[in-house]
């Protein structure tokens, strides 16, 4: 039996880069940290590269390691890779270290099981 595993960090900067202009020298660091953030998947890497992108050109900054920080922060990616819509598992890793079953799970994050069901387990 495969078991399939986690991109590495330096094959998903690989996969950023490809994603991105090629023509532009300094987006390594870019690359470096969207891949740290994006959890060993590229459809993640390539979604932040992205978000990146558009905040760059809304802002009108051509440098995308020093708009990279920023526009991260903005969605609120932390730096595991975390945004709002992974309160439980960050809650589950935080408090409980594993999960503890869906009611205690609710009650530790104050939300409804039927919430937790449509919002957060699609992801």
């Amino acid at each position: 039996m495969h078991r399939l595993d986690f991109y590495a960090d330096a094959d998903l900067e690989v996969i950023v880069r490809r994603s991105a202009d090629p023509r532009r020298a300094h987006q390594d660091e870019a690359a470096a940290e969207i891949a740290r953030r994006s959890r060993g998947t590229p459809r993640i890497a390539n979604r932040l590269l992205r978000r990146v992108r558009d905040y760059a050109q809304v802002r009108r900054r051509a440098r995308l390691p020093a708009v990279t920080q920023a526009a991260l922060a903005m969605l609120e990616v932390d730096d595991r890779g975390f945004d709002e819509i992974d309160a439980l598992l960050r809650t589950i890793i935080d408090k409980f270290g594993a999960a503890r079953g869906r009611q205690h799970d609710c009650a530790a994050i104050s939300e409804e099981k039927d919430a937790i069901e449509d919002i957060y387990e699609p992801f």
